[in-house]
């Protein structure tokens, strides 16, 4: 079976994906964004409360999707690093013991819940 440190020693190692791979990739996720109907409904039902249809229109288009991609990207960089900040404390061997010791507790807890 595979133990903790099996795992961890295959997570640190470094791989090397190929041009294509990330090609391939980056393509999956443009495909799966821009076909995503979540996005082009929150244009057509939320966008047209925000547009003076006395002004320029396209310009308010453009700063409207500017103001959302900033705001996308920030909530990812603060995503990033609230799973950087979580990954180092989770590898934190002290946190490591007391999760596996409060598990084990757990699962002879259900075993003996399971025998009576």
């Amino acid at each position: 079976m595979f133990s903790l440190e099996e795992i961890q020693s295959q997570a640190n190692t470094p791989t090397k994906y190929s041009n294509q791979h990330n090609k391939s990739s980056f393509m999956q996720a443009l495909l799966s964004n821009v076909l995503n109907p979540k996005t082009v409904l929150v244009y057509i039902t939320i966008m047209p409360q925000f547009i003076d249809l006395n002004e320029n229109v396209n310009q308010q288009l453009i700063m409207l999707a500017f103001i959302l991609t900033l705001l996308a990207v920030c909530w990812f960089l603060t995503l990033v690093y609230v799973i950087d900040y979580a990954k180092k404390w989770l590898n934190n061997s002290k946190f490591q013991k007391a999760f596996q010791k409060s598990t084990g507790l757990i699962l002879i807890g259900f075993g003996i819940k399971t025998g009576i």
